[in-house]
Parts: C-alpha cells; sequence; structure tokens
C-alpha cells in the first residue's frame, strides 16, 4: 500500500515560496542578457581602420582583397563593409605618415568570441603588412535592423 503525504499549508508555502524564487533568479538572468530592447546579447558596430603603406610599398587592392577573403570574411561571415579613406599617422619614431586606408565595418554581437576575432584579424595585418598598428573603434548602435 502506497502512503499520500499530505503537506501541510506551511510546507506547501515554503516549497511554493522557493520555486518562485527560482523563477525570480531564472528571469532576473535572462533579462541581464538583454540590452533593454529585447536584442540578446548587443550589437556592437567595430570599425577596423587599416593603413596601405608598408616599408616597402603600399598594400595592392588585390592584396587587401585576398586579405578580406582569407582572413576578415571566414571569421565574420555574415558580412562586413569596407570602404577606402585617407589616414594620418604619427608613428612611434614621431614622423607623420599621410597614406591610404581601408576602413571595414562589422556589425556583431558583443561577445567574447567576436572579440578574439577581431584581434586575430588585426593580427594577421600587422604581420602580414608589417604595420605598427591597426585602429579599432567600437559604438553600440542606438539600433540595429535588417
Amino acid at each position: 500500500m502506497t502512503k499520500t503525504r499530505i503537506d501541510s499549508p506551511t510546507r506547501l508555502h515554503r516549497r511554493t515560496r522557493a520555486n518562485g524564487t527560482w523563477i525570480l533568479v531564472l528571469l532576473a538572468l535572462l533579462l541581464g542578457a538583454c540590452d533593454g530592447n529585447g536584442n540578446t546579447p548587443p550589437w556592437v558596430s567595430s570599425q577596423l581602420y587599416f593603413g596601405m603603406q608598408t616599408p616597402t610599398g603600399v598594400v595592392s587592392e588585390q592584396d587587401f582583397d585576398q586579405f578580406l577573403d582569407d582572413t576578415v570574411t571566414p571569421r565574420f561571415p555574415d558580412g562586413l563593409t569596407h570602404f577606402a579613406a585617407e589616414g594620418r599617422y604619427r608613428m612611434l619614431d614621431g614622423r607623420l605618415i599621410r597614406e591610404p586606408t581601408r576602413v571595414v565595418e562589422i556589425l556583431h554581437t558583443d561577445t567574447a568570441d567576436a572579440a578574439t576575432r577581431l584581434d586575430e584579424i588585426v593580427d594577421v595585418y600587422k604581420v602580414r603588412f608589417e604595420q605598427e598598428s591597426v585602429l579599432l573603434i567600437q559604438q553600440r548602435p542606438q539600433r540595429v535592423r535588417f
């Protein structure tokens, strides 16, 4: 014969309150991952500024396109925008350099993985084209829609 346990009202209240607490904790964690507009996780616009001047000349359009194809696009296959710009940069030795520049803008979620992929892109460019630095600017857009 199976005994049926009947909880007292006090015991039942404690268990209900405990379950309610777990629901509130879970809800708080889920809301903490949101940016307030229901987008989870928030979006970031990252702009990378690549100087095209090297110690031996200028990075060719073909070489830069190859860099986009084999380094940038595989890390952010959902898309990017790039355009030409004119940059000025003070070298570590104090010289002011004017050089053609390429700007790559990538819209992505704000995650540690995305930050790692951006760092990899910067590191590859600096080594491949003998650069002192690559400028990275990150902003949170007010709204993202596709």
